[in-house]
């Protein structure tokens, strides 16, 4: 998973699944601004549709991720 930051500063990254309940914490900390990327580990999570949650300062972007086996 890739994300660009306009400007440095604290950065969340979470994992949800289709009930809500996050999955994991992918990046969390302080970034500075640029390109950032992150591996998702997915050998444990099943096939199916999972939302992504960044929150970077006051902007918040939840994405849609489809997981295929």
């Amino acid at each position: 998973m890739q994300f660009t930051l306009p400007k440095a500063g604290q950065v969340k990254l979470e994992l949800f699944d289709l009930l809500g309940r996050k999955i994991a914490t992918l990046k969390e900390g302080y970034q500075p601004a640029g390109t950032h990327a992150t591996v998702l580990d997915n050998k444990s999570l099943p096939a199916g549709v999972y939302f992504v949650k960044l929150k970077a300062g006051d902007f918040s972007q939840v994405q849609k991720l489809i997981l295929l086996k």
